[in-house]
């Protein structure tokens, strides 16, 4: 069998997708026999009928006694005959009620175990979306190759179902004309049976070609669901996003955050460099706070844009190479600073708390 192939010439050998099937399910394309259907619903309805059918018999037998038997009280008028129309009207509703109820039950159930639940609308408007009034394109599609697949099945299942019928009623033809001289209960027995013998018939082959055709059927729904290579891939970029277009959008929240991050710089206390490639602002408050904070840290840049945003605030810029580079590669922002880096960050804000006190003196500090 020749491979599928998609408008650009490639051949569709993968398996189709989780999310090419779902939208096929959204359209209504599902592998389902119709054939299956009906073999089902003949059965339950001969089974409703075999244990409910001596109850239909009496209601209509009553029925009929009764119109026969009041018939001549009638008065012809058109209320009268309103009512007794009426009258008919439900009586045959009560007998057959039950067994559209069943026919609506069972087809339901048949094709839940087909292909599961599924509700959609988009079926019915699939046939004016693709209604094409070119007269090419028609006569087209009626002559493809498709279409007279389709007929000659079509054509070769009304054939088998007319001629078991016809056998049917070939056995049985002889005995009809006998139904009239014998009761009414035992015409109406013999006449049951022989629909039964005939319904198990077409139940049967119904059953073999819904089968063949729900066979045929799933094989050529996940055929139609094959996809090239190219197309998973452009289906895995559409679900995930276009690389470039998440570039785009890691590069704009790196940018918020750096943003945030740099506008706390003038709460720092203390911004400590290695001198020019990194830089970490510092802040602690010894009343609201167990230990220092790191309020924003970077790199080249980024560490540019704290320096200057600490040089703008006014907050004391302190080298040292170690502790920046430790503080740097160990600690998140918005992290406190652990034990082990107390003896080194409380001697660079001690270096802080003197110079400050030397510029309200106006004399310098020694170097940390």
């Amino acid at each position: 069998m020749p491979s599928q192939e998609n408008e650009l010439g490639q051949e569709k050998t993968e398996k189709g997708t989780g999310r090419r099937r779902e939208k096929q399910r959204e359209q209504g394309q599902v592998a389902r026999s119709k054939e299956l259907n009906s073999a089902v619903i003949l059965f339950s309805c001969l089974c409703l009928f075999a244990a409910y059918g001596s109850y239909f018999l009496r209601l209509l037998k009553a029925f009929m006694h009764d119109t026969f038997l009041h018939f001549p009280e009638i008065s012809i008028s058109d209320a009268s005959l309103m009512g007794y129309g009426f009258q008919v009207f439900f009586f045959y509703l009560k007998v057959i009620a039950p067994i559209f109820i069943v026919f609506i039950l069972v087809g339901i159930i048949a094709n839940l175990s087909q292909y599961g639940w599924l509700f959609t609308t988009k079926t019915l408007f699939r046939g004016m979306k693709n209604f094409n009034l070119n007269p090419a394109k028609f006569v087209q599609k009626i002559f493809s190759t498709k279409s007279f697949v389709d007929l000659g099945i079509s054509m070769l299942k009304v054939f088998f179902l007319a001629l078991i019928v016809y056998r049917a009623l070939k056995d049985e033809l002889y005995q009809l004309p006998h139904l009239v001289s014998i009761p009414i209960e035992e015409a109406f027995m013999y006449i049951s049976l022989f629909i039964a013998k005939l319904a198990i018939k077409l139940i049967v082959f119904l059953l073999i070609i819904g089968i063949i055709d729900l066979v045929w059927q799933r094989f050529s729904h996940e055929k139609g669901l094959k996809m090239s290579k190219q197309e998973i891939k452009d289906e895995m970029k559409m679900m995930e996003g276009d690389p470039a277009i998440k570039r785009q959008v890691r590069s704009a929240q790196m940018k918020m955050m750096v943003s945030r991050m740099v506008q706390q710089v003038p709460e720092a206390d203390v911004v400590i460099t290695n001198p020019v490639h990194v830089a970490i602002a510092i802040q602690y408050k010894s009343d609201a706070m167990g230990a220092p904070l790191v309020l924003a840290k970077g790199a080249r840049l980024i560490a540019e844009r704290i320096k200057s945003e600490a040089r703008a605030a006014g907050v004391p810029i302190v080298e040292n190479k170690p502790l920046a580079q430790t503080i740097y590669k160990t600690i998140d922002v918005g992290a406190e600073i652990p034990p082990d880096l107390y003896q080194a960050v409380a001697e660079v804000l001690a270096y802080v708390y003197k110079l400050n006190d030397q510029r309200m003196t106006g004399s310098r500090p020694a170097g940390v």
